[in-house]
Formats: C-alpha cells, structure tokens, sequence
C-alpha cells in the first residue's frame, strides 16, 4: 500500500501544480542536498519555482542544494514510524515549510515549522504522539534503567515458575501428605532460598548501575535550569560563555554529550521526566534537585510532568529535540537573537495589541516593550513544536484558540482568558505570536 499511496499523492500533487504554476513537484529519483550536509529522496517533494529556478542547470541535474518546501513520506510495513518522525523532523529544521507523514496502519501526522503558503494548514507535532517508551532508549541512563527492567524481569519469572512449580508439584505430582522434612526442604529452597538468591542478584545488578546514574557530568557541560510551574515548564540554559536564554515547554539538547539538569518548582510538587532519555527526578519547592542526562540518538521525544500536581496535570508536556551539536548551537544562537520587528500589518497590528491589552505584564518578548516574567517567555513562541505545554499544536488557528479558551483548554490554567477580544483583534494576536520564529 505504501507504493500505491506515494503515487496517487504525486499524481495529485502533480497535477494541483500544474493548475497552481508556483511550483515544481519531485519523485523519490530526485535526492535533495540538505543545509546540514544529508543527501534525501523524501517519496513526494514540491519546491517553490522561483528557488528551483535560481539553480545552475548542472545543480539541477545532481542534487539540487535545498530542502524542499514541502515533503511527504509513506510509512510501508516494514518502516519503523519513529525513524521516519526522525527523518520528518529533519526536514523541519532544514526549512522544510510542511511535511506530511502518511501512515496507512494509523493515522496520518502532520507538522510545520513555518506558516505554510502552499494552501491549506500548517502542522506541528502532536506532543502527545512522540515517542515516550522507557523500553526504547535514546540515551545513556535510559539505556541502564531498560537492563535493570529486564534483569527485574527475568528475576521475577524465575520466582513465578519456581513458585507455580511447587503449587503443580503438590496439587497433581504428589497430592498426599508429605513428610515433615521433605515438606520443610521445600518451603526453605522455594519459598527462601530461590527468592534470597534472585533478590540478591537483582539487588547488585541494581547497586552496580548506581554510579553511573548519579555520577555529575564532567566540568564544561550543557546546564539547565527548569523550573515547573502549574502547568507549563521554565527553561533557561546557562552556557559558560554568555547570558542565559530563556524559553518554555520545549528543550533541545546536543546528542552524545552529558546535560545537566537543575531542577526547582515554583508551586507545587513536579516530577520532571523524559523516559525515552533517562529516569524521573521530583522538582521540590523551596530545593534544587539535579538529573544528568546523556541522549545518544538524535530524534524527537515526549517529556512529561509524573507527579500529580493540580486540575491540569495531564496537560504538562514537553518536546524535547536531540540534534548534531552543530545544529544546536545554531538553534541556540538564534533562541539568544531578539524578536523581529514584525512586517506585515495584521503582525504589527497584533503586537500593539499585545501591548494595549496587558500581555507584557506577565510575558516577555525580547527586542520588544513586553517584559514581563510571570509567564512563558515568548520571544520564539512561533517557532516551538507545540502551545500550551503540549495541549495544543503551533500554528494560527491555535493561538487564537489558546487566546480565547485557555480555561477550556487547560482547566483551571492562571492565564485569563482573551474571548471577549473582537474576533479581527484575536486574529491579529494570533498572526504576531504565530511570527515569532
């Protein structure tokens, strides 16, 4: 079905192009040279004409240096769906405008970076999608606590079969009444010897993976502080060199390098946790609590708040991207650069708005007048993976519903709710945050 599907996409594709005429449609016989170095033949690709027609005619014909605007991949059986989010997400941060990712066994996920201009609705991931298993580690600690769950594993079926064994054995094999010696021999060596033994192999495999779990990475190493706060996540990174860069509800990370956690809570009782990479750590108020993490595979994981800590608990995630080190600190250069003025009048429209109706009083856009630090910062809001602590996708239609509805949304949230706003002024407000890249 996977074949299938990719053609009747191109076909479509291909012909809204030919009607459209803004743009060319590619196969997957056409490699892409991606901006960070990788050669990719996504199954549908559509670029823009004016930047296929910018090209050499010899850069044409190899493969043409740029990501295309819009991608599709179809998931085939035998394709493993969290290397294709990979694969998607890579896209994404090469500037990619859409991407679709059709999944004939499931439902199709849909996301976009930028707002998208080649109709129809731009995407982003759904937080509550991204893969969250401990059992499928993408980091060192993570790597440790599966053995440790399996070794646990093993442990406990030992005791189960030697136990069942016993209770066959003296049902069926030998229903009469035993001797006392044999009957105590039976009770020592079952009930606990076996158990001692299991216990006590259990108890080293655990007390050995101690060190390496709590050992602080080395001197130098990428530190961050987060703060939980009902019900969203403060995320300030604090490099050697330079002011720290603030954001919220989404952490990107270098792969193959230790992270340094710290970890407070400005309320209540959170437990920060990103199971994919490692165990839970609670965020006590009043206490800084630390975690180091040490990803190992690059790819996009769900986080989430483990402690029950109010109306909505549920609704306090994060994303958390692992990327090469060299596009991370291109992503933090650019997290550190100011807002940019917006350009178009709904956008400047919206961020008088933002101003006259008291939103930076409690929200802080860098380059701007709003300065406020009881909420998110929201100087790059628009280009994070997700709104609301993975309540609500990024994209227009979302900010303005999250600007409206926020009690509907997240029960009981401190953010007020803007629904009394004309609808022209919550689009406006909707069209600046969406900006902010």
């Amino acid at each position: 079905m996977g074949e299938s599907s990719a053609s009747a996409v191109l076909r479509q594709l291909a012909n809204w192009a030919r009607s459209d005429g803004s743009g060319i449609v590619f196969d997957s016989s056409t490699g892409f040279a991606l901006p960070n170095g990788a050669k990719r033949s996504p199954d549908v690709a559509w670029v823009k004409r004016e930047r296929w027609d910018r090209l050499t005619p010899q850069q044409q014909e190899e493969f043409p240096p740029l990501c295309p605007n819009l991608v599709v991949e179809v998931r085939s059986p035998s394709d493993d769906v969290r290397l294709l989010w990979e694969k998607m997400a890579e896209y994404v941060s090469c500037g990619a405008q859409l991407g679709w990712l059709l999944d004939p066994k499931g439902r199709g996920i849909r996301y976009a970076r930028h707002d998208c201009d080649i109709g129809g609705r731009g995407y982003t991931w759904n937080v509550a999608s991204l893969p969250q298993s401990a059992l499928e580690p993408a980091g060192r600690e993570a790597q440790l606590l599966a053995e440790l769950f399996w070794w646990m594993t093993a442990g406990a079926t030992v005791i189960w079969l030697a136990a069942t064994a016993l209770t066959l054995y003296a049902a069926y094999v030998s229903p009469r009444p035993h001797r006392e010696r044999g009957a105590l021999l039976l009770i020592v060596i079952g009930g606990v010897a076996a158990p001692v033994v299991v216990l006590a192999v259990l108890l080293a495999v655990g007390l050995a993976q101690l060190p390496g779990l709590l050992a602080p990475p080395a001197a130098g190493s990428l530190r961050i502080l987060i703060t939980g706060e009902q019900w969203w996540w403060r995320v300030r990174y604090l490099p050697a060199a330079g002011a720290p860069v603030d954001l919220a509800n989404e952490i990107r990370l270098p792969v193959g390098e230790p992270v340094d956690f710290q970890l407070e809570s400005a309320d209540v009782i959170h437990s920060f946790w990103i199971p994919s990479l490692g165990g839970k750590m609670d965020m006590i108020p009043g206490r800084r609590t630390r975690l180091t993490l040490h990803p190992t595979r690059e790819g996009t994981y769900r986080g989430a708040c483990a402690e029950y800590c109010g109306g909505s608990h549920a609704w306090m995630a994060f994303a958390v991207v692992v990327h090469s080190r060299e596009e991370f600190q291109r992503w933090l250069a650019q997290q550190a650069e100011p807002a940019a003025a917006p350009t178009s009048a709904p956008a400047r429209l919206g961020a008088e708005l933002f101003i006259a109706n008291g939103c930076g009083a409690c929200h802080t856009i860098r380059g701007s007048a709003a300065d406020g630090v009881v909420g998110p910062d929201l100087t790059h809001v628009g280009g994070r993976l997700s709104l609301a602590a993975g309540a609500l996708e990024n994209d227009r239609n979302d900010f303005r519903r999250w600007i409206a509805h926020t009690y509907a949304i997240k029960p009981e949230v401190h953010m007020p709710a803007f629904g009394m706003l004309p609808p022209a002024e919550l689009e406006a407000l909707a069209v600046y945050l969406d900006s902010l890249q």
